[in-house]
């Protein structure tokens, strides 16, 4: 699979999004009505992907970097999110989270119209997070089991590559 292609999140298992979080935005997270604005959002999913690191790192966790935010289709206030996030890659001291938020529109089970409609995947996002101490040092993660390594594993390993390539780049240009 290519890092273009989507799975639909029926077809996902379980153990690749963990994290599950939902919420009904009111008309308090608006930017431009009736439209949920981007911070809003992305808060969001900050908040499910860190608590996907630290579920597989069992310390705190901080957000290094946040990476290829895609958003497909607005959020309308009502439409009811689903924050989706699980670890897809590990290195020695950072992780990979794949973060996505799902809408379903006119809110919980068709809202007021009774109409029922598929959930919609709205935003995703790659983020990248390291785990701390007590003393807030950087230490390693542990590494995510074979067996729960899914199709996102080399896609993730080959961006991982790239900005370590990129970091010692802008280093050497420093």
């Amino acid at each position: 699979i290519s890092a273009r292609e989507k799975i639909p999140l029926h077809t996902r298992s379980e153990a690749e999004f963990p994290v599950v979080l939902q919420e009904l935005p009111g008309v308090d997270s608006v930017a431009n009505h009736p439209f949920i604005s981007a911070g809003y959002i992305l808060k969001l999913m900050d908040s499910g992907a860190a608590l996907a690191a630290i579920a597989h790192s069992r310390h705190e966790c901080v957000t290094v970097l946040l990476d290829k935010v895609c958003f497909h289709t607005p959020i309308r206030v009502g439409d009811l999110c689903t924050v989706r996030a699980g670890v897809t890659y590990t290195s020695n001291r950072s992780m990979e989270v794949v973060c996505q938020v799902w809408k379903s529109p006119s809110g919980i089970v068709g809202g007021l119209t009774g109409n029922v409609t598929e959930p919609l995947c709205a935003v995703e996002a790659r983020f990248v997070f390291v785990a701390l101490d007590t003393n807030g040092k950087v230490i390693p993660v542990p590494q995510l089991p074979f067996d729960e390594r899914t199709n996102r594993w080399d896609i993730a390993a080959t961006k991982h590559e790239e900005r370590v390539a990129e970091r010692s780049r802008s280093d050497r240009q420093q």
